[in-house]
């Protein structure tokens, strides 16, 4: 038995915030899609930002609390650009049993979320569950690539590049041997090898 979150969005079907499962990484709230939940309590947390934004505006808040002021108009802008980025939040506690739905539903005007979020929970039809699992199942064995991976590879292999450029160009190895060669030579292949494998689609959600 399974139970399953399901997301429709009303308004602008592109944009439907983003929803954050018991603390974990907030995620797209994308109009159909759905995610499998354990049955039990969940708390579910809906931001009309993400985490990034959310971030970047606390910053902003904490710099523009903890700094003088910069006059009135420049202050105004500062207040407005830290509450635009941290976007609102609502909070959902929930408890899904084995073969039910939670159906959330998101009300949007462009890249806004204008409405509180709603939802309802349902048992889902035998057919309806088999359906979910099987859709489930093959996202679950679809072979992705992985961006941290990716992302780990560059940033290795470009300090390598870069390291052992200045390296080179700084007499290096006159001065010090081949230890650092060997080292950035090394940091170089390492960023190379994750990028490479990081950009092979393999199976990574299970």
């Amino acid at each position: 038995m399974s139970a399953y979150l399901i997301f429709g969005i009303s308004g602008n079907t592109n944009f439907g915030g983003y929803i954050s499962i018991d603390g974990e990484k907030s995620v797209p709230i994308i109009d159909d899609d759905f995610i499998k939940l354990s049955p039990g309590q969940h708390s579910l947390q809906i931001h009309s930002t993400s985490d990034a934004e959310r971030k970047m505006g606390k910053t902003q808040a904490f710099l523009y609390n903890n700094t003088s002021s910069s006059g009135a108009i420049l202050d105004s802008l500062e207040r407005g650009a830290a509450k635009s980025a941290l976007g609102d939040t609502w909070d959902i506690n929930v408890y899904v049993e084995d073969g039910q739905a939670i159906f959330l539903s998101v009300l949007t005007k462009g890249q806004i979320i204008i409405d509180d979020p709603l939802y309802k929970i349902e048992v889902m039809s035998e057919e309806m569950q088999k359906d979910l699992d099987e859709k489930f199942d093959a996202w679950l064995n679809t072979p992705v690539r992985s961006k941290k991976l990716i992302g780990w590879g560059i940033g290795l292999a470009f300090a390598g590049i870069f390291g052992l450029s200045n390296y080179l160009s700084q007499g290096g190895i006159e001065t010090d041997g081949v230890g650092g060669l060997v080292l950035f030579i090394g940091m170089a292949a390492l960023g190379g090898w994750l990028f490479y494998s990081g950009f092979k689609k393999k199976i990574r959600r299970k």
